[in-house]
């Protein structure tokens, strides 16, 4: 056992404030109700109460909302215990003079400085940065270097702190995104012993911030650097994802029904069609790559989606 005294960094401290000043916004605005652990960076609001249906009324609406309380983030705490306790890692930092924060939000800041790329072809940028790879992660390597750091925007002190993930978001000429967004795959003998609130696919809904990076097609075809947008899902559309969760999870313990084709096996799990939000389908190598059902047959690995049209439609707004 071991004890140790922490002070909070200053540039941390000035993050916290920025996300109490958000909480207390949303909650003036009527809008306890809305309020998800995603809205914020360090601070979070965490619900408190028997279950999820422990409600209480709020002072701007007569809508109920979820008991919750202040609490500092589980990213947040691990990248504490780990960086700051133990001294087990040096990650590099994006705000490196803590006065950037005292006029604006770290969002705010991030987007000032790649915003003077914005229209710049990729092709260009990669040229620009001496960027010289084939890499999945090229576009947040890109995003890096704007940044002025040298790695990945995911490994630094900022990111992992907040639980920001950086995903790349491709539109096509005419405006549709070919990509659902896929998250990890889930085993099918666990889920079903889960319950919403502490399951996997809502502890990452809830808690998760995305940062869209937005490239688009021009009528060349060249991928142009189109935007940024930090995003995380609305408490009322987390509302629709779960109920694509709990139909999943009936599925399973009444045994997933699987048709061979020629080209695949099919299974009932919830279809793209069946939920504006998100759907379930194959995350795995091939057909061998699998995960045990409850009744002892294998399936390819499945996982949840974010619907390209959902996706669409939150870049637009």
């Amino acid at each position: 056992m071991a004890v140790e005294l922490f002070n909070f960094p200053i540039d941390d401290l000035k993050i916290i404030d920025k996300d109490l000043e958000n909480i207390v916004i949303k909650i003036r605005q009527g809008k306890a109700h809305e309020i998800s652990e995603g809205d914020t960076l360090y601070l979070g609001a965490c619900t408190k109460g028997a279950n999820a249906k422990s409600l209480r009324e709020q002072p701007f609406s007569s809508i109920k909302a979820k008991q919750r309380a202040f609490s500092l983030k589980q990213s947040y705490m691990t990248y504490v215990i780990n960086n700051y306790i133990f001294k087990v890692g040096h990650d590099e930092k994006i705000i490196k003079d803590v006065n950037k924060l005292a006029k604006q939000s770290f969002e705010d800041y991030i987007i000032s400085k790649v915003k003077p790329f914005f229209g710049k072809p990729q092709k260009e940028l990669l040229k620009r940065f001496k960027v010289n790879t084939t890499a999945k992660n090229i576009n947040e390597l890109l995003l890096g270097k704007m940044l002025g750091i040298k790695g990945k925007i995911s490994a630094t002190a900022e990111f992992q702190k907040a639980n920001i993930v950086p995903k790349t978001i491709r539109v096509n000429r005419n405006g549709s995104i070919t990509e659902s967004m896929s998250f990890p795959t889930f085993k099918f003998t666990e889920i079903i012993k889960q319950e919403w609130e502490n399951s996997d696919f809502c502890n990452m809904l809830e808690q998760t911030k995305f940062l869209f990076v937005i490239f688009r097609r021009n009528e060349n075809d060249d991928l142009i650097f189109d935007n940024i947008k930090f995003w995380n899902m609305p408490e009322v559309d987390i509302k629709e994802a779960q109920k694509v969760w709990e139909r999943t999870v009936e599925i399973i313990k009444e045994g997933v029904v699987l048709t061979p084709t020629e080209k695949c096996i099919r299974n009932n799990l919830p279809k793209a069609t069946e939920s504006r939000v998100a759907h379930v389908r194959p995350h795995a190598r091939d057909k061998n790559d699998t995960y045990e059902l409850p009744d002892g047959r294998k399936m390819p690995k499945q996982c949840f989606w974010l619907n390209n049209t959902y996706i669409r439609e939150q870049i637009e707004k």
